[in-house]
């Protein structure tokens, strides 16, 4: 149906455009609190990338739209940088606050917006993010737009916006919850399958595989046949719960039908 298609890629679009999608560091926060998507609550949770790389996939396959990949590959390098455990599982979200004020880690005054870009860019990139002396909301400035989303990945853009991110690195991160949940990851790995099977992008799969590699490593017990419902710092917590063993299939499902491994079934 044509007029469903139209109004699920304008969400997606929207969502793109808003607050709610770090435009410098990839990834998507919680949810909104306005109706634009501009304003977040900037808690950023694994299930909601995972969640999301499925949608971005499909989205791409429907309409073939390059910015769908743009998106895919950022919240990808996201979810690599900042919720990998680095051994094949991912925690559990990052905080809102730093410095015990909501969004500080995300949100840039106009000073510091006009102290790093690069003059000649200045007032088309500010004009693009809704960057205001004033403020866009509370007195600081989130980035996002209501322009074409295709612009964002202009070379002069990117520039910029590197400059900001690596700017941004330097300040006091979000606490991250050290959580690695069951239930999440497996939605991840479907999200991995998923996002590898509109692509073909290798780094995806394998990413898949790792992890699930983690899971039955450190969440299944080693003689009783049950799976744990999380682990902190390796140590498995709590029996899992049902919404654990249905991600779970779900997961063994999508990684036998990408990679054909008949130990998945």
């Amino acid at each position: 149906d044509q007029a469903s298609i139209v109004h699920a890629l304008r969400s997606i679009d929207k969502m793109i455009q808003g607050g709610i999608y770090d435009h410098l560091g990839g990834g998507f926060s919680r949810y909104s609190v306005d109706a634009m998507w501009q304003a977040p609550h900037f808690e950023k949770m694994l299930y909601d990338n995972a969640l999301l790389l499925g949608v971005l996939a499909e989205a791409y396959q429907i309409s073939k739209k390059t910015v769908y990949l743009n998106v895919i590959d950022a919240t990808f390098n996201f979810l690599q940088r900042e919720l990998f455990n680095g051994k094949g599982g991912y925690y559990a979200a990052l905080d809102a606050d730093s410095e015990g004020i909501e969004g500080k880690f995300y949100t840039w005054t106009y000073d510091e917006i006009k102290a790093i870009v690069d003059p000649n860019l200045f007032e088309s990139f500010c004009n693009y993010y809704q960057i205001t002396e004033q403020g866009n909301w509370e007195h600081t400035n989130i980035l996002w737009t209501q322009s074409d989303i295709e612009q964002e990945w202009e070379p002069d853009f990117q520039k910029e916006q590197q400059k900001l991110f690596e700017l941004r690195s330097k300040r006091i991160r979000p606490s991250l919850d050290h959580k690695v949940i069951l239930g999440w990851n497996c939605m991840l790995v479907v999200g991995f399958c998923k996002i590898y099977a509109a692509t073909g992008n290798e780094s995806y799969k394998q990413a898949a595989i790792k992890c699930m590699d983690w899971i039955e490593a450190h969440l299944f017990h080693a003689t009783e046949g049950y799976v744990f419902h999380s682990a902190v710092n390796g140590v498995p917590k709590t029996p899992a719960f049902l919404d654990d063993y249905a991600n779970l299939i779900q997961a063994y499902i999508q990684l036998q039908e990408e990679t054909g491994y008949r130990d998945w079934e």
